[in-house]
């Protein structure tokens, strides 16, 4: 039985009525444009209900599409939380290159990395947030894992490659893992859009500015 049969039925007691109009991929609109509907709806639904709670019913609800149209573009929930993890990533990606110019020290680079995320946080609130939970969901549900492990890594070894170079120039001394010192700024900077997101009372800017005295040494009195 097709989609188009099955959308013919009365649910309530099988019987046939005549087909209403089809809720799938809207007419007009380019595949391109319904992936990029799915992946927002997504984005919204994995946030603000978390991973089990949400349904590929809610995200058809939040694109204007039906639930089995979103089969077509993805084969599963874990497989759409993946693209998301994406999508997002994607936005954070060019930041990271840009802090890595060559032509920056590396407290110049850590401090455009860290006002990226308060420009994310405003422009995109709910990325942050999605970013924030990732962590604690690949932990919970075993089949994210592999999607977690195989970006995070990506942006880990990034960063990590920024703290190298700074140690290979003599910008700074420390003596622990690249992985860490990368776990210890990425830790620190989610930390705080969790925080954030959970408070009426917290600024996003100036945390972040906290940070960055702290970089500059001009958080303690001498």
């Amino acid at each position: 039985m097709t989609i188009e049969d099955d959308q013919a039925l009365d649910t309530d007691n099988g019987t046939r009525e005549p087909k209403k109009k089809r809720a799938g991929r809207p007419q007009g609109s380019s595949r391109e444009m319904t992936t990029a509907r799915i992946l927002n709806s997504a984005l919204t639904c994995f946030t603000r209900r978390g991973y089990a709670n949400t349904t590929f019913k809610h995200v058809a609800q939040g694109a204007g599409m039906t639930s089995p149209a979103i089969y077509q573009y993805y084969s599963s929930k874990a497989e759409l939380y993946g693209a998301t993890l994406d999508l997002v990533y994607q936005r954070l990606i060019p930041e990271i290159q840009m802090a890595s110019r060559a032509d920056l020290n590396f407290r110049e680079q850590i401090k455009v990395l860290l006002r990226a995320t308060v420009e994310l946080q405003a422009n995109a609130p709910e990325a942050t947030a999605f970013l924030s939970t990732v962590a604690v969901e690949s932990h919970r549900e075993e089949e994210l894992r592999k999607y977690f492990m195989s970006r995070n890594s990506n942006v880990l070894e990034a960063i990590g490659g920024m703290f190298e170079q700074a140690k290979a120039r003599g910008e700074i001394k420390s003596t622990r893992s690249n992985a860490n010192l990368a776990m210890f700024f990425l830790g620190s900077t989610i930390g705080m859009v969790l925080y954030h997101n959970g408070s009426e009372d917290t600024s996003m800017q100036e945390g972040i500015e906290t940070m960055i005295d702290l970089i500059d040494n001009r958080f303690f009195s001498d």
